[in-house]
């Protein structure tokens, strides 16, 4: 079964071919030949390159998703503003409706009214993006290129379409009698610029003293719970946004780490083994073969000569000195070579050694008679 399935898992490797030299030789001069293959190498790498091609996909797509979330962080950032800004304006109503004289209340009408336009133009950016307050040149309101109403995610229902109750508490909810009920149950929107309309009468600057126990407080006192409730909804809407983008990238993430798990494993198990497999049978029955050869065969240049380019080839021969061996005078007839007998002819052997074309060596073994056979090792 193990040799089965390095067959199938091999079937792209040809058995090894050595072709003849090209027939218009005469058949005394034909040599064999090591045809070069690159099949082997590019079905090893052709699973990186693969790999390769897909993290730089996956990358390319988070890095898009990273653009696009400069944006969001920066209309989450703004709504997070909003809630203070709000916060201190109604603040400094409380301390203009509580200020004994008129003078007082007269310096607490300023520094509302530098609350209030801070206030607006948040409340301005946020809704439309920087294209509506070019005159601010903060970060904070320059990286908000677009605006809740052009942004996905639930801000412009809450803001415009939503009929239910903001408030955390919904015993603090207004009833279906009161006067607020209706302002209350139409969106964030709608209770905001009721809220910027009841600050500009507190600043009216006249002879009457607004209490804070005065129907002039009732609109901040009767809508808070609301007004906090809707703008705490479009942080969580945003803050969920957010989330969700960050969410997306390391998903995408996780997905090219799972795929190279996958694809190291598969590279493993059904090329890397199977390769290894045929290597090292290929390797032994090389072993084998080159352990037949003599001695005086010169295996490493005939290695050489097969497998190296002419250029590095040369440089080789020279690092053993000289140029390399000689292949015929390494094979020359030597004295102990040849084992004759007088008193018996017909047993006369006579060994010679010749270098066939293409480097192949052939040793030639015949009797006295001039009957030989080939064998190439």
């Amino acid at each position: 079964l193990s040799s089965m399935s390095r067959r199938l898992c091999c079937f792209w490797r040809q058995r090894g071919k050595v072709a003849n030299s090209p027939t218009s030789k005469p058949k005394s001069q034909r040599s064999k030949r090591l045809h070069r293959s690159l099949k082997s190498a590019l079905w090893l790498i052709w699973p990186l390159i693969l790999w390769g091609g897909l993290i730089i996909i996956i990358n390319a797509v988070g890095n898009s998703e990273l653009k696009k979330i400069t944006g969001p962080i920066a209309l989450y950032n703004m709504i997070n503003f909003l809630q203070i800004r709000y916060q201190r304006v109604c603040f400094t109503v409380q301390e203009l409706l509580q200020a004994p004289d008129f003078a007082t209340k007269t310096t607490y009408r300023r520094a509302l009214r530098r609350r209030l336009d801070l206030l607006v133009i948040e409340w301005t950016a946020m809704l439309y993006g920087f294209g509506a307050v070019r005159d601010q040149n903060s970060p904070h309101f320059t990286l908000a290129t677009t605006g809740l109403i052009h942004s996905p995610g639930d801000g412009v229902n809450i803001l415009y379409y939503s009929n239910e109750c903001f408030c955390e508490r919904k015993e603090d909810c207004q009833p279906p009698e009161s006067k607020y009920y209706e302002i209350s149950h139409s969106g964030v929107d709608r209770m905001m610029k009721g809220f910027f309309a009841a600050v500009e009468e507190l600043m009216v600057e006249n002879m009457t003293m607004p209490m804070l126990t005065g129907p002039e407080y009732e609109y901040f006192w009767m809508l808070r719970p609301d007004i906090m409730g809707g703008l705490r909804a479009l942080n969580e809407a945003y803050h969920k946004n957010v989330e969700d983008l960050y969410k997306s990238i390391l998903q995408l993430h996780i997905v090219a780490f799972a795929l190279t798990c996958v694809i190291l494993l598969g590279y493993v198990l059904f090329i890397l083994r199977p390769f290894m497999a045929q290597i090292h049978n290929e390797t032994k029955r090389i072993a084998e073969l080159l352990a037949q050869l003599p001695a005086d065969v010169d295996v490493e240049g005939l290695v050489a000569r097969a497998l190296l380019p002419p250029g590095v080839l040369a440089k080789v021969l020279s690092t053993k000195g000289g140029g390399g061996p000689d292949p015929e005078a390494g094979n020359k007839p030597k004295p102990n070579d040849v084992d004759s007998d007088a008193g018996d002819d017909d047993m006369h052997t006579h060994v010679a050694s010749k270098v066939a074309p293409g480097g192949m060596r052939m040793r030639r073994a015949g009797s006295g008679k001039g009957a030989g056979s080939f064998g190439g090792r």
